[in-house]
């Protein structure tokens, strides 16, 4: 079984997280925990889907 890869070393331009809960929905407080990542990741792009048919280009 393969070792997990460190994300540390990841090429990763853009990330795009999907699957969010909408926010009228969200009782366990998924929107907040992905937002306060997104702010820690170093990332230059990150994109949250958190609206319905929402849509991004990269």
């Amino acid at each position: 079984m393969e070792e997990p890869r460190d994300l540390g070393r990841c090429a990763a331009r853009h990330l795009l997280l999907c699957h969010l809960p909408f926010a009228e929905d969200d009782t366990n407080g998924y929107l907040d925990a992905a937002f306060r990542a997104a702010r820690i990741i170093d990332l230059p792009d990150i994109r949250l889907l958190t609206r319905p048919l929402q849509r991004e280009e990269l």
